[in-house]
């Protein structure tokens, strides 16, 4: 073909010549583009040869060439969206997201260099991206949110992008730069700004359920150096597993969820009593209620121990017994037994208080099973001399005595008792048979 003919079949002629890179007009609209043609017949050639050249490196090559030979064709911004593609196929993720830089700095809205920065950012320097790496990937997403109407209006359609596929675009990738800006606070190893970013973000974006799950995330990487983030930790795992609205993890994503915060939860509450309640209080609030708390084991125990505490400032007696019984049950009986042998119990001119459980014999008795606290008894009585008559089962009882056995089960505490340290006994005096009279003889 001569010079002369390019000029009047170039449209076409430049259409097919770009198809390789799927690039066939830039995709910004104008009223009514300038005409566009080759330099000369050498321009032609190149850009008819790039497009029957199927090696990518070569296609590289003679791109290079063209951007020397002329470097103010008309075609250049063509010319710049075939060197993105190119270093796209070539994987050369580096030069992609360069070459993308320079188009977005003449074109804004370019889709396709929007794309490429965010879609290939976080891959660089062998996906331990730098600093300014982050940086740029971080301020394309949040243009790509915030100019979604130019970005996906319909006059910005890339042409390699089918009409029926370009309105399915917007609810892909603003999502998706949603998503890329939350793993950017991840990958900037800052918890503190991560937290307070991604805070702001599920505040934004309630029902984006990704954004709870990478919050979780930093909340739980935080709760090491303070524990009471961990609390929150559970209640975003939770809104991630059990959210069901628009904006939820898929199914596997949530059961990954759920598993994490039934782990979590019994791990910190010390049983699963509660975890139904937060996952309901999480599906149901973005965010932690004002009044939101997991109680933990360490808050469970302190509440134990803050009640026993007050029930042995109001019932010493009482405390003291149920000390004595968690030795001789505990892991070392014997060796807390040697402690307690031989003891006057409780002591102080204080009794212990039980009900009478059997006695032997059973009138006149020497021994007494009484009840503390086991219904069956838990305490025997043993009286140098018989208590006087009998009493009825179920009496109350004082006592103070020296310990002189145990059996750790069933658990049986045995004293020896002086007639005078008991307290309420009060024999029932049986009733005399009648006496009958003699028949006269």
């Amino acid at each position: 073909m001569l010079f002369s003919e390019v000029c009047v079949a170039h449209q076409k002629t430049i259409k097919i010549a770009l198809a390789f890179a799927a690039v066939v007009a830039f995709g910004v609209a104008q009223d009514k583009p300038p005409e566009k043609k080759p330099k000369n017949q050498a321009e032609y050639d190149l850009i008819t040869a790039i497009a029957k050249d199927a090696d990518l490196a070569n296609r590289l090559k003679s791109l290079q060439k063209w951007a020397t030979d002329f470097p103010d064709s008309d075609y250049a911004d063509e010319r710049q969206q075939s060197f993105l593609v190119t270093y796209e196929q070539l994987k050369d993720n580096r030069n992609a997201v360069e070459k993308a830089k320079e188009i977005l700095g003449k074109h804004p809205n370019d889709f396709l260099s929007l794309q490429a920065v965010m879609l290939f950012g976080l891959t660089l320097n062998n996906n331990a991206p730098t600093p300014a790496d982050l940086d740029l990937v971080q301020k394309t997403c949040e243009y790509i949110i915030d100019n979604g109407d130019k970005i996906f209006a319909a006059d910005n359609k890339p042409s390699i992008t089918a009409a029926a596929d370009w309105p399915k675009m917007r609810p892909y990738y603003e999502p998706l730069a949603r998503h890329t800006i939350a793993q950017i606070y991840l990958a900037r190893k800052n918890d503190a700004i991560a937290e307070e970013g991604l805070t702001k973000m599920t505040q934004k974006w309630p029902t984006d359920a990704v954004l709870d799950q990478m919050l979780a995330r930093v909340l739980v990487a935080e709760s090491k150096a303070a524990p009471q983030k961990y609390p929150s930790a559970m209640f975003y795992y939770a809104r991630a597993a059990a959210y069901d609205g628009e904006g939820a993890l898929p199914a596997a994503d949530k059961q990954q969820s759920l598993a994490y915060v039934t782990r979590a939860y019994k791990a910190y509450h010390g049983s699963d009593e509660g975890l139904n309640t937060l996952l309901a209080t999480a599906k149901a609030n973005p965010a932690p209620p004002a009044d939101f708390k997991i109680t933990s084991t360490a808050d469970i125990a302190q509440a134990k121990a803050d009640a026993e505490a007050k029930e042995a400032a109001a019932n010493p007696v009482m405390a003291l017994w149920k000390t004595v019984k968690t030795g001789l049950t505990g892991d070392n009986p014997d060796m807390f037994w040697e402690s307690v042998k031989d003891s006057g119990l409780p002591g102080n001119n204080m009794k212990f208080k039980g009900k009478i459980v059997s006695m032997a014999p059973p009138i006149r008795p020497k021994t007494l099973v009484v009840s503390v606290e086991k219904p069956e008894g838990d305490v025997t009585l043993k009286f140098e001399m018989p208590l006087p008559g009998k009493m009825d089962v179920g009496t109350e009882i004082e006592f103070s005595g020296t310990a002189k056995a145990y059996t750790k089960e069933p658990y049986m505490l045995t004293f020896e008792v002086e007639k005078e340290d008991l307290v309420g006994w009060k024999p029932v005096t049986p009733p005399r048979a009648p006496v009958q009279k003699k028949k006269a003889q």
